[in-house]
């Protein structure tokens, strides 16, 4: 069973929760059993980064246990949950009803005392941004004076999302008439 692997976990081995994923990852209720741990927060560094590494391979989760995720942000309060959400929400399905509740998570996130939270808190919202284009200017001004304002390392990952969406040039062609 998933949870008992997972409370097994001794929350240091990339070896072992690799070995939990995939000894889970093809049974017929894996997706509902990830959901059941993802929701205990004792078992959340673990179920996320699972969560993440099911994400990252197949690039799927149905649109239903997207929405529970996502309705259930507030639960992610660790460091390491925080991260693997952060860095699985370009394969989440956001929904409008949702979209309220995920940019509070990323707003926080890019509040975090830790600095790889808050370069994957600029991740998020630039994929965040790409769903929602209403959030499209704001999203490019805080990466902007992120530039200027923050460490190095998240410097480095916003640069790289610079790189992936450069802006919008204009025109400068006439057009005949």
């Amino acid at each position: 069973m998933l949870k008992k692997s997972l409370a097994t976990w001794d929350m240091k081995s990339a070896k072992d929760i690799r070995a939990i994923y995939t000894q889970y990852v093809n049974t017929p209720s894996f997706e509902q059993d990830l959901m059941d741990v993802l929701l205990d927060r004792e078992l959340q560094s673990g179920s996320t980064w699972i969560l993440k590494n099911h994400l990252c391979n197949k690039g799927s989760f149905t649109p239903l246990y997207s929405k529970t995720i996502l309705d259930h942000l507030e639960l992610f309060d660790q460091w390491e949950s925080q991260l693997h959400i952060l860095q699985s929400f370009e394969h989440l399905t956001i929904t409008a009803a949702q979209k309220f509740t995920v940019e509070n998570f990323i707003r926080l996130c890019l509040r975090s005392e830790r600095k790889l939270i808050r370069a994957w808190g600029y991740h998020g919202f630039h994929f965040f941004s790409k769903k929602f284009p209403e959030y499209k200017t704001e999203a490019e001004t805080i990466m902007q004076k992120a530039l200027f304002d923050e460490a190095a390392s998240v410097k480095a990952r916003i640069r790289n999302l610079l790189r992936e969406s450069p802006p919008q040039k204009k025109s400068t062609k006439l057009e005949k008439i």
